[in-house]
């Protein structure tokens, strides 16, 4: 699967790392397993880096995910998209069409950028890094976190 989703507790955020050709479907269960991991930890920062994306999203496929799919998340997310530089297509797309340009979304070009973002212009407590943030690093994998105690695990449905 080109996207792999992370929960990353000492840099507060989950992390969707994307690579190669991505589908509709990938991006379809990133979210599903971003919706989750969000409830299940209560975290609600987000980091999709898409730089090693091969092809991204078609525009007709971008659009059905911003109308269709971005609603599961939870409403307090606020997601950085890590992209090269320039941006994708899709991605400023993307940008432009979220929730009528109300959605917390921000692009940048470095992991560093986007969690001093998140983290409301401070540099969170993982800080300073020597070089650059890898990630997944200490990260869990999602299908490692189980659903919190008292809730059933979701099975994604596309």
């Amino acid at each position: 699967m080109p996207e792999r989703t992370y929960y990353c507790p000492d840099l507060k955020c989950v992390y969707v790392h994307s690579t190669g050709e991505v589908t509709l479907q990938d991006v379809q269960h990133s979210i599903l397993e971003v919706a989750r991991l969000a409830e299940d930890t209560q975290c609600y920062q987000l980091i999709v880096d898409v730089r090693e994306q091969t092809r991204p999203l078609e525009l007709v496929d971008a659009f059905t995910i911003c109308k269709d799919w971005l609603p599961k998340l939870p409403p307090q997310i606020h997601t950085a998209y890590i992209v090269n530089d320039p941006p994708l297509q899709s991605q400023s797309f993307f940008k432009l069409i979220t929730d009528g340009g109300k959605a917390q979304l921000e692009t940048f070009y470095n992991v560093e950028d986007a969690l001093v973002w998140l983290n409301g212009g401070k540099e969170p407590k993982a800080f300073p890094f020597v070089g650059k943030v890898q990630f997944p690093g200490n990260c869990e994998h999602s299908e490692s976190i189980k659903p919190a105690q008292g809730q059933q695990e979701a099975t994604p449905k596309l």
